[in-house]
């Protein structure tokens, strides 16, 4: 999960107590937005085997921006808001396994997930932040027995300031891993260090500094740990059609370049490190049948391109309260 920024915060702010009770549609003032990107992991060997595994990933997002509203009351002395939104995600995995590797030459991974986030905001209320969702993660020859997760977060956010945040609260998940479900407790802050140097922390889930050079260019240095797991049948390992449970799981050191040569577009090139890498094919959720085959893999490059575009020519961008679960 990614940090959200208090984008309603102006507006609220700027909002007048214009009536006794008065409520204004603000989905309106939100664009729709699409997100498109690339991922390349080149060849890495296996640390106990002469095998090599390389992986490759596309994915497409929509954020549409749903009900919302800003409510002004003068008997409350307060303004609140409300904004939802709805983030569509699809797209592929490939993963590519040399000859001489214990694994079927390849995996196909096809991935469907949404997310619903919401954001409530007041002036004398609390600020509060949360998303559900839910998805699969299958190759094509285990579609007809689909093993779909969930996660869902909420946080509470205080304002210290235009660039001073700290929020912290709760993230729940479920899946069809060797722990099928986890709470976790989620803290962070998002504060201005230097005149344009940001430092975004989001325990357990992310580190993240940002130096903004001008408007359109930014570069950030990230630290964030990842992975997925998807249904595939392996013949080379179980020599007949069983459901094996595909998880792989890493550590990212990356840099990312952020380009932004207007308000509707905006340009990601990412190049990275990844380490501490590990890849598990478990028999869930059947654990009795045979142990897992775990192996690990030793430190590969990333490369990423990534390119958002508006659909619609709005006040806002809905981009920063997408969320891919």
């Amino acid at each position: 999960m990614k940090f959200v920024p208090p984008a309603l915060i102006p507006l609220l702010l700027h909002i007048p107590l214009i009536a006794y009770t008065q409520a204004l549609d603000i989905s309106r003032f939100f664009r729709t937005g699409l997100n498109i990107r690339a991922e390349y992991i080149p060849n890495a060997d296996l640390q106990d085997t002469t095998g090599s595994v390389s992986f490759t990933r596309y994915n497409a997002q929509l954020i549409m921006p749903l009900k919302g509203r800003i409510k002004a009351s003068w008997r409350e002395l307060d303004i609140t808001a409300k904004q939802y939104f709805l983030t569509l995600n699809g797209g592929v995995r490939q993963i590519r396994n040399s000859k001489n590797t214990p694994f079927e030459p390849y995996h196909n991974l096809y991935t469907a997930s949404f997310a619903v986030a919401g954001l409530r905001a007041g002036l004398r209320s609390k600020m509060w932040l949360y998303a559900f969702g839910g998805g699969i993660t299958e190759s094509i020859s285990t579609f007809n027995n689909l093993h779909p997760y969930a996660t869902v977060a909420a946080l509470r956010v205080k304002i210290k300031g235009l660039n001073h945040q700290k929020f912290y609260g709760l993230a729940a998940v479920y899946s069809n891993s060797t722990i099928p479900f986890i709470i976790a407790p989620i803290w962070g802050i998002n504060k201005k260090i230097f005149s344009k140097t940001t430092l975004t922390l989001i325990l357990p889930v992310q580190a993240q500094l940002t130096y903004k050079f001008d408007r359109k260019n930014n570069l950030a240095l990230l630290l964030t740990p990842g992975g997925y797991n998807g249904g595939v049948q392996d013949t080379n390992l179980t020599k007949n059609k069983i459901r094996l449970q595909y998880i792989y799981s890493h550590f990212k050191s990356a840099a990312c370049w952020n380009w932004k040569p207007n308000s509707n577009v905006r340009l990601t090139l990412e190049a990275g490190l990844l380490w501490g890498r590990n890849i598990v094919l478990s028999y869930l959720p059947d654990r009795s049948k045979k142990d897992a085959i775990e192996t690990r893999l030793k430190p590969s490059p990333v490369f990423s391109l990534n390119v958002y575009a508006s659909l619609t020519n709005k006040f806002l961008d809905s981009s920063d309260f997408a969320f891919e679960f």
